[in-house]
């Protein structure tokens, strides 16, 4: 594990935020699997085309979505990131906050997988 784990995933993070899907894709493996149990329909997403298709399921709802990445915390080959996000759901005046836990998984300075937690405490790594 190395530093350089943790800069690829603060930059996905970064291209996520400024919608450069492109440069998300970059960073992920061609079969990432991206795993997140608690959206409606929940499941693995695989690839970029799989990627592509949670992201627009995930965010499709929000009239604004931002991500903050409060903290990375390197173990092994995996990052685990803890992020505050907000969101606005289309037609609403009001703000929902969540705070999550993200477990990437890296190889080669490339994603292959992504673990989404509704749950920031590290006991959801396991």
């Amino acid at each position: 594990m190395s530093a350089d784990n943790v800069a690829v995933v603060r930059e996905a993070y970064e291209a996520l935020e400024r919608r450069d899907f492109p440069a998300l894709l970059a960073l992920l493996d061609p079969g990432v699997e991206l795993d997140d149990p608690d959206l409606p329909g929940a499941g693995t997403f695989t690839g970029h085309d799989g990627v592509m298709r949670y992201l627009s399921e995930a965010l499709g709802g929000f009239e604004r979505h931002r991500l903050e990445v409060e903290e990375l915390i390197e173990a092994d080959d995996r990052v685990v990131a803890a992020v505050h996000q907000t969101v606005r759901a289309g037609g609403s005046e009001a703000d929902i906050e969540l705070r999550d836990a993200h477990v990437w998984t890296l190889l080669n300075g490339r994603a292959v997988r992504i673990k989404l937690y509704l749950d920031t405490t590290l006991r959801a790594v396991g």
